[in-house]
């Protein structure tokens, strides 16, 4: 059974809260295509853990955000390069991420 998180006031959703952490106003800008790098680790990071966290395909979760595929793998590369390179701003956010999302 899947939960709306509008059912119960206060729930986040994984969006919400990566855009809160990297300081997007709109979560709708997850949905463009822009280059702003706040806006594209934000979305990478979701890209990574949508990959990590459930069976749907890099074309499913790119279809989502009007992205292809190789857009997915590659925002999945980038966020586990920078996990293994101990950015550590990076990691911080991250980690706030993944701590928020439980």
């Amino acid at each position: 059974m899947k939960i709306d998180p509008y059912a119960i006031p206060g729930l986040m959703t994984p969006e919400e809260i990566a855009a809160d952490i990297w300081g997007i106003p709109d979560i709708r800008l997850l949905h463009t295509h822009t280059r702003n790098r706040k806006v594209v680790e934000c979305r990478q990071v979701l890209f990574y853990h949508l990959v990590q966290t459930t069976t749907s395909s890099p074309t499913i979760i790119g279809e989502t955000y009007e992205m292809d595929r190789n857009t997915v793998k590659h925002a999945c590369e980038n966020v586990s390069n920078l996990l293994e390179t101990h950015n550590e701003e990076f990691i911080r956010k991250y980690d706030l991420f993944i701590k928020r999302l439980r």
